[in-house]
Formats: structure tokens, C-alpha cells, sequence
């Protein structure tokens, strides 16, 4: 395979929204599956017992989420009914109690799951503009620090997974798209 270009800061400025205080759950010590259901997020043990409810309020459309490493933070991404082809990025503070918009620029944020690495940088796959593919990113909890992770274009990049250092990405790299000639 070709090598990657470098990875890419992005924007060193914060990349996110006012704090909107909410209600929200804490997660409880013995905690270790995170999942979303009737447009709220819980958490539960492995017995798929202990369930506890994270967000409250009106329901999302919620596609993937994921619990930082200290679980003080939760981020998802959601489908807005009322924005055909966006994917927006929430972060769930629990500790402060409240959510945020990461990425807010962005038109697709979080496209085939979320993850984070235990130094608090979150990977997703997104895209900034309308084109339908989308890139490896990263940013830092507080909308610091996107890097751009991958430079493909005609290829989409998604579904992302990381190692608890950092160091290593898996993810589903699409098919390049040919132009018709």
C-alpha cells in the first residue's frame, strides 16, 4: 500500500460549542458496555446487567458512541431528522453536565463510529464538505487539535478503531470511485 502523507493539523483553535448544561448519568464503576437505544445512551456490565441511563431529554438518532478511558466523557454521533446527509458529533461531559457540539463546521462528523485513545484524543471519520467522503480525524475532548489523519480522495475512510496508545488505527477503507470515461 502507498504511504500515507504525514498526519495534518487541521486547526489549532477550539472546534466546538458553548457547553449547554443537561442532565445527564454518571457511569458506575462496574460498567463496561456502552450502547444507545430509543434515542438515549446507556451504559451496563458484561451480564447486560445494571443498566444506567446516560442522557436524558429529547431522544437523537444515535449511530455510534464511545466512553473515554477515565469515563468522565461521552461522544456520539447523531443523525438530525431535520438535516438530510449530516452526522453531527456530541461530547457529554458527565462530570460538568453538560454536551457540546464537536466539529460543528463540519457536514459529517463521526461517520462509522467514534473511539478514543487514553491520552483523550477522539478518531472519527468525517468530512467538512457536502462530498460524501470522508477522512480519518482526530481531535482532543476540549475541540483542540484536529488533525487530519488520512488524504484520500475518491476513497472514503470510516468505521475506526484505536489502540489504547494511539499508535495504531484500524478502519474500512472504501473502494476508489472511477469517473465514468
Amino acid at each position: 500500500a502507498p504511504a500515507q502523507p504525514p498526519e495534518t493539523p487541521v486547526s489549532q483553535g477550539p472546534m466546538i460549542t458553548a457547553p449547554k448544561t443537561v442532565g445527564l448519568g454518571r457511569i458506575p464503576p462496574e460498567a463496561e458496555l456502552v450502547y444507545h437505544a430509543d434515542g438515549h445512551i446507556y451504559v451496563m456490565d458484561r451480564a447486560g446487567e445494571h443498566v444506567t441511563q446516560i442522557t436524558f431529554g429529547p431522544p437523537r438518532a444515535y449511530e455510534h458512541t464511545a466512553v473515554s478511558f477515565d469515563h468522565r466523557y461521552v461522544v456520539a454521533s447523531d443523525h438530525p431528522s431535520n438535516e438530510a446527509g449530516r452526522l453531527i458529533l456530541w461530547l457529554y461531559d458527565l462530570e460538568a453536565g453538560t454536551e457540546a457540539n464537536l466539529l460543528p463546521q463540519f457536514t459529517t462528523a463521526g461517520d462509522g463510529g467514534v473511539d478514543w485513545d487514553a491520552r483523550g484524543d477522539i478518531y472519527f471519520g468525517g468530512s467538512p464538505s457536502m462530498s460524501g467522503l470522508t477522512d480519518l480525524y482526530k481531535i482532543k475532548f476540549d475541540g483542540t487539535g484536529l488533525t487530519q489523519l488520512t488524504h484520500t480522495p475518491g476513497i472514503g475512510e470510516g468505521d475506526v478503531s484505536v489502540s489504547d496508545d494511539g499508535t495504531l488505527l484500524a478502519y474500512i477503507k472504501g473502494q476508489p470511485i472511477l469517473e465514468p470515461g
